[in-house]
């Protein structure tokens, strides 16, 4: 971070902002194209996957409760292997939002470094004692 001490820091504050809601705006275009994607991605797989295998609902007692064709075991280790497909695709639709709050809050923590940097290095007087620490509270889990 360069010395601000003669510039308007205004301006530079105004740069961190602008960084920060264009990480923001990046993060949710990313997030909404991927899962997207997802979603086209496992309907297709469950289409083609259910006509496959020709899989139907068994009427039963036992609620979802499905009935499969395997002709033979070549078949059968194919449907082993397609079954994990969609099994890694519902983890990623699982995983992409917790991934996409960890993003958010590091551009959180990035925003806060860089305004509490731009603040010591133009006015390092308005950082109180003598050490110059800051203390640093965790964030609420919620």
């Amino acid at each position: 971070m360069s010395d601000n001490s003669g510039g308007d820091i205004s301006i530079v504050f105004k740069d961190v902002i602008r960084e920060f809601t264009e990480s923001i705006d990046c993060i949710r275009t990313i997030f909404d194209a991927i899962s997207g994607s997802l979603s086209l991605m496992k309907n297709g797989i469950n289409k083609k996957f259910i006509e496959k295998y020709n899989i139907h609902k068994i009427p039963s007692d036992q609620e979802g409760a499905l009935s499969y064709e395997i002709k033979d075991s070549e078949t059968y280790i194919q449907f082993e292997n397609d079954l994990r497909k969609l099994g890694r695709i519902s983890i990623a639709n699982k995983l992409l939002p917790r991934n996409g709050i960890i993003n958010l809050v590091n551009i959180y923590d990035k925003l806060i470094a860089d305004m509490i940097g731009l603040i010591y290095d133009s006015k390092p007087e308005m950082v109180k004692g003598s050490k110059r620490q800051l203390t640093i509270v965790p964030l609420p889990i919620v």
